[in-house]
């Protein structure tokens, strides 16, 4: 996650590790689900820790971001969508669909 102001992650942004590069981003983007600005990007292993404080330089200003090691998974996924059936639940629907019809 990201704490971005007017910019978002696009790809190959530097990723600092206490005062030094040590990744860069592959992609990102605004999450509507999560409210928030995400990124994706490698760092080395033995860095990559739940809850690290990193920092994301974008367009030349240095942005705080914490590493999430944990998938954001829209409740439709995960079958617990508004107005659900019993005996749905962990089914999977269709991505593009807006819950039961029927």
């Amino acid at each position: 996650m990201v704490d971005a102001d007017d910019a978002d992650v696009i790809a190959y942004e530097p990723i600092w590790i206490d005062g030094a590069v040590k990744g860069f981003c592959t992609s990102g983007g605004y999450s509507h689900y999560a409210d928030k600005s995400v990124a994706l990007g490698l760092i080395p292993t033995a860095a990559a820790q739940d809850g690290l404080k990193v920092q994301i330089e974008i367009l030349g200003q240095m942005r705080d971001a914490t590493l999430v090691t944990t998938f954001i998974v829209p409740q439709i996924l995960r079958g617990e969508w508004p107005g659900a059936r019993s005996g749905t639940e962990g089914q999977r629907p269709s991505p593009c669909a807006a819950g039961p019809t029927g």
